[in-house]
């Protein structure tokens, strides 16, 4: 099985929001590409491994164990990425790399959205790695170094306030609050609807879930449950 659907959702009504989307926020590690972050600490200890004698890095390490991967990534990022870390960071990620390392499918799903759909990524990541993914999608906009995803969906609705219907991707718990301000909108009759697709598990509270990180069964349940239809 590659893509789980809700039993509760009525297929055809939700490609029907799909087609009339004006907004849709998305993570980006583990969401559309592969785990960016990691990637970056991996090219550092590969480049510099005497760091793993580093306390920072024991630091970052143990609180990934305690307290999850973005408050490590928020450690290291202040630990070791400077200026020139950075630079060479933004050399290695071309819009020419992003584009290769997108998860099959992601341009094509891309396709289906309307062509007024305000897109945003929501994401921990640095604005080298982002600006890299912004381009290779056609991304609008970016909400970076997000470690409060609750505040940041927020800012994001205040930042285009006359989007009322709304969609949400992404890869873990975390993303859960987005869903819950999401709901909470709905309830205020603040937006129409939103929709939410989960990548690399099944989350029973979303829409749907992509099993595996491939977006080429989304398209095929899109368009085989009404997308050409007017």
């Amino acid at each position: 099985m590659e893509i789980w659907i809700n039993p509760n959702l009525e297929s055809r009504e939700f490609v029907k929001k799909w087609k009339s989307l004006d907004l849709l926020v998305s993570d980006l590690d583990k969401a559309v590409t592969g785990n960016q972050a990691l990637l970056v600490i991996l090219r550092k200890l590969i480049r510099q491994p005497y760091q793993v004698f580093n306390p920072k890095i024991w630091d970052a390490t143990l609180t990934y164990i305690a307290r999850g991967q973005s408050n490590a990534w928020k450690k290291f990022d202040g630990y070791f990425l400077n200026i020139k870390e950075k630079g060479k960071i933004k050399k290695k990620y071309t819009k020419e790399y992003a584009e290769r390392k997108l998860y099959p499918g992601f341009k094509n799903f891309l396709s289906l959205l309307p062509n007024d759909t305000v897109e945003v990524f929501l994401t921990r990541n640095i604005d080298e790695v982002v600006c890299a993914y912004l381009k290779a999608t056609g991304f609008d906009d970016a909400l970076t170094e997000n470690f409060d995803k609750e505040e940041g969906i927020k800012q994001l609705v205040e930042k285009y306030p006359g989007r009322k219907r709304m969609a949400m991707i992404g890869d873990s718990p975390e993303d859960e609050v987005v869903h819950n301000y999401f709901a909470w909108l709905l309830k205020k009759n603040k937006i129409e609807y939103y929709c939410t697709v989960n990548v690399g598990s099944i989350n029973e509270k979303c829409d749907i879930s992509l099993i595996k990180p491939n977006f080429n069964p989304l398209v095929e349940f899109i368009i085989s449950n009404g997308y050409n239809i007017k």
